[in-house]
């Protein structure tokens, strides 16, 4: 009876042996299966990052042109103004003088005519003079 007891006993341990070692080799395969989502997840972290980077990458390019694309607009810009101030100052001299010839020929107009009732004048009182001879 014994005997019996310790067979049972040992068959138990036996059983209990083969389900912790069959437990065992689950939970094996579970590590398993998780070590390998994590290293598909790190995998995958990983050429998000890369994305992430080459995406920040483009963006500073795409910033460094736009900045230079700025600073040649605006150097464009300056230069239009300066020419823009030269050919105002070029139309404000050219107006002045535009304005200074008007006046000139004013004053010529007004002398030739006042040279012509002169003329007139004299040529009048010559002939009075002649018909008083």
């Amino acid at each position: 009876a014994e005997v019996e007891r310790l067979t049972s006993a040992v068959l138990a341990n036996n059983d209990d042996t083969a389900s912790a070692s069959a437990e065992a080799e689950a939970l094996e395969l579970k590590l398993a299966e998780a070590n390998a989502e994590v290293a598909r997840l790190a995998e995958e972290a990983a050429a998000n990052a890369f994305k992430n980077e080459a995406a920040a990458a483009a963006r500073e390019a795409a910033l460094v042109d736009a900045t230079a694309r700025a600073e040649q607009l605006e150097k464009e810009a300056a230069a239009r103004d300066s020419a823009l101030l030269d050919a105002t100052a070029r139309a404000s001299r050219a107006e002045r003088a535009a304005t200074a010839a008007t006046e000139e020929h004013k004053r010529l107009s007004d002398e030739r005519e006042a040279i012509r009732r002169e003329r007139d004048a004299l040529a009048a009182a010559a002939a009075e003079d002649r018909s008083k001879l």
